[in-house]
């Protein structure tokens, strides 16, 4: 449809961009700014399915934090290597970096950073088949979520909560789930995940 080969024609022009965008950092030698470059790189490519493209480019962003120390930078570009993983179906590879991340984010404060890594638990571990685990993160997300007043993630984990309890055939929970993830990205309006 004309609205896919615009999107496409929008997605190829900031390729070109962020490409270009990256070779300038690299040849000011601003490797710490470069990371925020290589990981909206990493987002595109793994949209796209391109998952070892976007792997390089999150494991140079894990590459600098690590040698700077930067933590909350090592917990986002960790968080987005296991998303990548997960997109890619191998979520027993995503579930240490989840893990990681949630650590990292605990040892920095980072409250959404934490709801989001227990989210993206909860998401492994449904697809592992460890249903209570899933219940259990996500329960703990949407409990730090709603504490911050983070709405979009509430919407995330009430859709994937429903979808647990909808696999395990838990039809009126999962109902109930599903009703309240709606009504709230109806206020917001997004789309639950």
């Amino acid at each position: 449809s004309a609205d896919k080969k615009e999107f496409r024609k929008l997605e190829l022009l900031a390729e070109e961009l962020l490409r270009e965008a990256l070779a300038l950092h690299q040849q000011s030698d601003l490797e710490r700014s470069s990371t925020a470059v290589r990981n909206a790189l990493g987002i595109l490519y793994s949209n796209q399915a391109r998952f070892a493209e976007a792997e390089t480019h999150y494991r140079a962003c894990l590459a600098i934090f690590e040698a700077q120390g930067y933590q909350r930078g090592l917990a986002n570009a960790t968080n987005n290597l296991g998303s990548n993983f997960a997109r890619n179906g191998r979520h027993c590879e995503a579930l240490p970096l989840y893990e990681q991340t949630f650590t990292l984010a605990q040892a920095v404060g980072e409250a959404l950073m934490i709801a989001i890594a227990l989210s993206n638990l909860g998401s492994v571990s449904r697809a592992l088949g460890e249903y209570a685990a899933a219940e259990r993160y996500y329960q703990e997300s949407l409990t730090r979520c709603r504490a911050i007043g983070e709405r979009r993630w509430t919407v995330a984990g009430l859709n994937g909560l429903g979808l647990t309890l909808l696999e395990q055939e838990r039809f009126a929970q999962a109902a109930h789930q599903y009703s309240a993830a709606f009504t709230l990205a109806q206020e917001i309006g997004s789309q639950p995940d």
